[in-house]
């Protein structure tokens, strides 16, 4: 026997003492983790929903479906929040636990922020033009809507509440619609014509024509500052023509 089998051997020897102690820790430990998961400690009895104004907290907490009488901590809070994200006016979800059992669940809603419609349907959506409502009255708004949201005309393609819309030209007058909006102007109504010119009818009534909407943003910007400086003599502005924003032409009611 050469002199490292001999070492080999004493080390060995040496740690088979231990392998009870270890063998013992590994059964004690199973047996806490066992006893730890049917801990009542661990039930979450309480779970409190956050961020929530269209969406009721009963309705998260029932997708949720978080079990009140099993541990928290052994619970997929992946899945459940995958089922509230569901809920059509839910745009983000989280879920937290602190120890030992406090679970919150926080929402972030989506905002309602244009009706579309074809002339005869009405669905209202969010800014990435997800539908959060199918049944808009035609001279009505939803009733968690915020008053005066902007009506944009275009085709509606078959699509249920949750869904997205994504033609190209529901994204042009969504993305045409925020930049007006960001430029503070009370855009009302919104289309493209036939030859896919920008139009939008302001609150007040008065008609933009932008145009190609290739330099919306810029156009957007000088609707508020040519309106007011309109001379009020008492005639009523009827359009604004924006196609040649460096020559803008008001033209009044006759």
């Amino acid at each position: 026997m050469t002199r490292a089998s001999r070492t080999r051997k004493s080390v060995a020897a040496r740690a088979r003492p231990f392998w009870i102690v270890v063998f013992l820790l590994v059964i004690a430990l199973g047996v806490a983790a066992y006893y730890g998961a049917q801990w009542p400690g661990f039930h979450p009895r309480h779970i409190s929903v956050r961020g929530t104004a269209v969406v009721s907290k009963g309705e998260v907490l029932r997708r949720a479906a978080l079990d009140p009488n099993r541990n928290i901590w052994l619970q997929n809070t992946g899945g459940a929040a995958a089922r509230v994200a569901a809920i059509p006016y839910v745009s983000t979800v989280r879920i937290r636990r602190r120890l030992p059992a406090e679970v919150t669940i926080l929402v972030q809603e989506r905002k309602p922020f244009a009706i579309i419609t074809d002339g005869t349907a009405r669905v209202l959506v969010d800014d990435q033009l997800h539908i959060l409502d199918t049944s808009i009255p035609v001279r009505a708004q939803a009733s968690s809507a915020p008053p005066d949201l902007p009506l944009l005309r275009a085709p509606i393609p078959r699509a249920s509440v949750g869904q997205a819309l994504r033609t190209p030209q529901l994204l042009q007058l969504a993305r045409d619609c925020k930049a007006l909006l960001h430029a503070s102007v009370p855009v009302a109504y919104l289309n493209l014509d036939h030859l896919g010119n920008l139009n939008a009818r302001l609150s007040s009534g008065v008609l933009v024509q932008f145009g190609d909407d290739t330099d919306i943003a810029h156009k957007a910007r000088i609707v508020n500052p040519v309106l007011s400086q309109v001379p009020q003599n008492g005639r009523r502005v009827r359009a604004l023509d924006l196609r040649a924003a460096k020559t803008p032409v008001v033209v009044f009611v006759r």
